[in-house]
C-alpha cells in the first residue's frame, strides 16, 4: 500500500482481517458444527450396532421364519428415528424396522460394501426410503459358518440443519454488530498509535534482541505512558525471572550431580508416581484386585484359586468413579484381568487386547488397542476420564549362550529382563545350530519377539569363533524366526580386532539380515584401540527404514542419557582424532598389529601345549580368553591355585586369561590345568 497515513493503513489492515475472520468464523463454525454431529452420530451408531449384534446373528443364523425376524426388527424402537435394517450376504434387505419391503439390493451400498472389507462401514448420503440426508454405519456379522450377513443402523442428519437455520439470522445480526463494533475499535485504535508508535516500536524491538536495559518513554496519550511503563517493568520481571531460573537451575543440578541413584522429579498438578509400591499377592489377578479396591486377598475373595473371582458386594474402584461420573475404560493385555475374574466391573468400556493372538500381547500392541479404544470415546466427550492400562512386556528375555559374559545377566537385571541360553556346543565340539533354533522360535512363541545376543569372533569366556557354515546356520535361523515375530540380532564385536585370520568375514554373512531382523552391533573403542578403561564404544543398528531408524536413536539417546550421560570425554577425542586422522589411523593400526602378533604367538603355544595334553575345549583362533571343560570347575581352580596358577571357574570349565599369560608360561599353564582337571 503506497501513500496514505499510517493511520489508515492500520485500520484498512485491520478490517481485512476482521472481515476475513468473520467469513472464515461463519463457514468454518458450521462446517464444524456439521462435523462434530455426525462424529457424534456415528458414535451412537456404532454403539447401537454393537448391542444389536448378538441378536442379529440369531436372526441371520438362527432358522427362525423371515416374517418373525421382520416382525422383531420391526418392534426395534425408533428413539431419534433411528433406522435398523438386516441385510444378507448377497445384499437382499431382509427386515427394516422403517422402510416398506422390497427394497433395492444394498450390495452396492458403501457402507455395506466397505463392511464387507473392513468389518465395519460408514457413508452418509440422501436416502430414497426415508426422504432425508442419513448417516449409516454397517457391521458385517460373522459366525462359525463365515459371513452371515450386515447390520446397518441409520439416523438422519437433517436436525443439524434445522438447528443451523434457526440460529442463522441471530448469528449473523450478532457477527454483522461485532464487526462494525470491531471496525470502529480498529479506527480508534489506528489514531491512537500512529503518532508515538514509532518510540513503542524502537522500545520492543530492543528487548526483542535481548536487550532488557532500555526504556520506553512515549508521549501522548496516558494509554501509551502506561504501556510503556507496564514494558518497563515487564523487562525488569523477566531480568528478575531469569536470574532466578538459573540459580535455581544450578543448584537443582548441584543436588542432582551429588545423588548416586537416579531421581524422577514428577509435577504434582501433573500427576503422582510411586516409587516404592508393594503387591499383596505373587501373581496378577489378586494384586489386581487389592489395586482396585485397597484391600487384601483375604478380604476382597480373590485369592490363590484361579478360579476365585471378587466378592460381588465389595466396590471396585472403576464402580465408584463410574458412580461419580467418570468416564471408565479399562485395556488389558491378560486374561486374569477381565471378567473372568470379575475386574471389568465399573468399567464402561473394556478391551481385551489379547483376544485373536495366541500369545502375549507386546506393547506397542496393547497401545495400538488403547488408542482404538479412546479415540470414539475422545471425540465429543465431556466426561472426566479414568483409563487403566495392563501391560505385561515387563520380564521378557534375552536370549544367549549358554557360556557368557557375567555383566549380560547384570545388563538384564537392570532393565528387569531375564537371561536365558541355549546349548552352546553339540557332541563334536561345534556351534549348537540346532538347539538355538529350539531355544529361539520357543522365545519366540512365548514373548512374540525376541533379542539374540552373540558374542563372536572371540567368545568371551570361551574363545570360541563361528566359521562360514555356523554363521550361514545363525542367518538362516533367524531369517526363519522373523518370519513370526520381530527379532533383533545384537553382535558382540569387542574382540573381534583380536580375531584370527578371516574374523571380519562374519559382517558377508549378518549382512543378509537386513531388512528381514534389526541388526544391532555393539562395538566397543577401548579394547579396538587398546585404550582400557576409556570407556568408549559404540552400538550400531542397521536397518532399511528411515522411521525405524529414528525410533531406535530415540530410544537409545533417552536410555543412554537417563543411565550415564555421556562416555568418556577425552576418550571421545581421542578415538575421533584417530579415526578422522589417516596417519593416527594408520599408528594406531600398527600398533595393534604388533599386539594381535603377540597373542597369535600365544595362541599357536597354548592350541600346540593343550592338544598334547589332550585338554577339551573350544576351538580357539583368537581372542583375549579360552575355556577348558572340566566337570569340577571349583576343584579345577582350586588344585590350580595349589601350584601357583589362577583361573576362573564357570559353569562347566575353568576360564583362561591368555591376554595376561606370556608364550614361555604356556607350558606351565597347561600342565597345571592338565593337573586341575584330574582333580575331580
Amino acid at each position: 500500500m503506497k501513500g496514505g497515513t499510517l493511520g489508515g493503513r492500520i485500520f484498512g489492515a485491520l478490517a481485512c482481517v476482521l472481515a476475513a475472520l468473520f467469513a472464515f468464523a461463519w463457514f468454518w463454525g458450521q462446517a464444524r458444527i456439521r462435523q462434530n454431529h455426525r462424529v457424534q452420530v456415528e458414535a451412537r451408531l456404532d454403539v447401537a450396532a454393537d448391542l444389536l449384534e448378538p441378536r442379529a446373528r440369531t436372526w441371520l443364523r438362527g432358522g427362525l421364519p423371515v416374517e418373525e425376524i421382520r416382525a422383531q426388527v420391526a418392534d426395534l424402537p425408533t428413539r431419534g428415528r433411528r433406522r435398523v435394517t438386516l441385510v444378507a450376504p448377497d445384499g437382499v434387505v431382509l427386515a427394516d424396522n422403517v422402510a416398506r419391503l422390497p427394497l433395492d439390493n444394498h450390495a452396492g451400498r458403501p457402507e455395506i460394501q466397505e463392511a464387507a472389507r473392513t468389518g465395519r462401514g460408514a457413508s452418509s448420503r440422501f436416502s430414497d426410503s426415508t426422504g432425508f440426508a442419513t448417516l449409516y454405519v454397517a457391521h458385517r456379522i460373522l459366525d462359525g459358518e463365515g459371513l452371515a450377513g450386515f447390520l446397518r443402523v441409520s439416523e438422519p442428519l437433517e436436525q443439524v440443519e434445522q438447528e443451523l437455520e434457526s440460529h442463522r439470522n441471530t448469528l449473523l445480526l450478532g457477527g454483522a454488530a461485532t464487526l462494525l463494533l470491531g471496525l470502529l475499535a480498529s479506527w480508534v485504535l489506528s489514531l491512537q498509535l500512529s503518532r508515538p508508535l514509532a518510540e513503542m516500536e524502537r522500545t520492543a524491538a530492543a528487548f526483542a534482541d535481548g536487550d532488557l536495559s532500555g526504556r520506553g518513554n512515549a508521549s501522548g496519550p496516558a494509554e501509551f505512558t502506561r504501556l510503556a511503563v507496564s514494558l518497563n517493568r515487564m523487562a525488569d520481571q523477566i531480568r528478575s525471572r531469569m536470574m532466578a531460573e538459573g540459580r535455581a537451575r544450578e543448584e537443582l543440578e548441584s543436588v542432582l550431580a551429588g545423588l548416586a541413584e537416579g531421581v524422577v522429579a514428577v509435577d504434582a498438578r501433573e500427576g503422582v508416581l510411586f516409587e516404592r509400591c508393594f503387591t499383596p499377592a505373587p501373581w496378577t489377578a489378586p494384586a489386581h484386585a487389592s489395586l482396585f479396591t485397597g484391600l487384601l486377598p483375604s478380604n476382597h475373595g480373590l485369592r490363590v484359586g484361579r478360579g476365585d473371582r471378587v466378592r460381588r458386594e465389595v466396590p471396585l474402584l472403576a464402580e465408584t468413579l463410574a458412580a461419580r461420573g467418570y468416564e471408565t475404560v479399562g485395556v488389558s493385555a491378560n486374561p486374569h484381568v477381565s471378567a473372568v475374574t470379575g475386574l471389568d466391573r465399573g468399567f464402561r468400556t473394556f478391551t481385551k487386547a489379547w483376544e485373536g493372538k495366541g500369545r502375549k500381547t507386546r506393547a506397542e500392541e496393547t497401545a495400538e488397542a488403547v488408542r482404538r479404544t479412546l479415540e470414539p470415546i475422545l471425540v465429543g466427550g465431556r466426561k472426566p476420564l479414568f483409563l487403566f492400562v495392563n501391560f505385561l512386556d515387563p520380564g521378557q528375555a534375552l536370549l544367549t549362550t549358554e557360556y557368557y559374559w557375567g555383566p549380560y545377566q547384570t545388563l538384564a537385571d537392570h532393565t528387569r529382563r531375564r537371561v536365558e541360553t541355549f546349548r552352546m556346543f553339540d557332541a563334536s565340539g561345534r556351534f549348537n545350530a540346532a538347539d538355538f533354533e529350539r531355544a529361539l522360535l520357543a522365545q519366540v512363541a512365548s514373548q512374540g519377539r525376541a533379542l539374540i545376543l552373540l558374542n563372536s569372533p572371540c567368545h568371551n569366556p570361551t574363545g570360541y569363533s563361528l566359521d562360514a557354515g555356523e554363521w550361514n546356520d545363525v542367518v538362516r535361523i533367524v531369517r526363519a524366526a522373523s518370519e513370526r515375530a520381530p527379532v533383533a540380532l545384537l553382535v558382540d564385536h569387542a574382540y573381534a580386532k583380536f580375531g584370527g585370520a578371516g574374523s571380519e568375514r562374519w559382517v558377508e554373512h549378518v549382512a543378509k539380515l537386513v531388512g528381514e531382523a534389526l541388526l544391532l552391533v555393539a562395538w566397543t573403542a577401548s579394547k579396538s584401540f587398546t585404550q582400557y578403561g576409556a570407556r568408549v564404544g559404540a552400538l550400531v543398528a542397521v536397518h532399511p527404514d528411515a522411521a525405524v531408524r529414528k525410533r531406535l536413536a530415540n530410544a537409545l539417546s533417552y536410555s543412554c542419557r537417563g543411565t550415564w550421560s555421556n562416555c568418556n570425554h577425552a576418550g571421545m577425542l581421542a578415538i575421533g582424532s584417530i579415526l578422522e586422522d589417516a596417519t593416527l589411523r594408520a599408528r594406531a593400526d600398527a600398533e595393534r598389529a604388533k599386539l594381535v602378533g603377540l597373542l597369535e604367538e600365544r595362541v599357536q603355544a597354548f592350541n600346540g601345549a593343550a592338544k598334547a595334553a589332550g585338554l577339551r575345549y573350544p576351538r580357539y583362533e583368537g581372542g583375549f580368553f579360552v575355556s577348558v571343560f572340566t566337570g569340577a570347575p571349583e576343584a579345577t581352580a582350586a588344585r590350580m591355585r595349589e601350584l601357583g596358577v589362577f583361573v576362573v571357574p564357570i559353569h562347566g570349565a575353568v576360564r583362561i586369561a591368555l591376554c595376561s599369560t606370556p608364550a614361555r608360561d604356556v607350558p606351565r599353564l597347561v600342565a597345571a590345568l592338565a593337573e586341575g582337571v584330574k582333580a575331580h
